[in-house]
């Protein structure tokens, strides 16, 4: 079963598509154009202000890797330059999109029970 939902990032107006997957050959079979036979999860950037993260059910290291690269995406659409001796921003994007991702997966999860 695959769960695909998305969200807006409010202060940046920037789209967040989420597909949850369970089995990682049906998510090979349904994002070929994104994931080849060895990739396990994935964010694809498009030239509008959003993005689509591919990340399994199973294991949460891989969404957050893959929020690493959302969050760097949003910065780059957005113009934004990391600064190193203040990192609130930066942690306050990851908590926002961990906990957003968190939830799809948590309601894909119970929607199998």
């Amino acid at each position: 079963m695959i769960t695909e939902k998305s969200f807006i990032v409010p202060i940046y107006d920037f789209k967040v598509e989420v597909a949850v997957f369970d089995n990682l050959e049906e998510a090979h079979r349904k994002f070929s154009d994104f994931m080849d036979k060895g990739t396990k999860a994935c964010t694809v950037e498009y030239p509008d202000s959003r993005v689509k993260v591919i990340v399994p059910s199973y294991r949460y290291a891989y969404m957050v890797h893959e929020i690493e690269h959302i969050k760097n995406i949003i910065w780059k659409v957005k113009g934004y330059k990391y600064q190193e001796d203040n990192d609130e921003v930066d942690a306050y994007l990851l908590e926002y999109l961990y906990d957003r991702i968190d939830k799809i997966i948590r309601k894909h999860l119970a929607s199998q029970c």
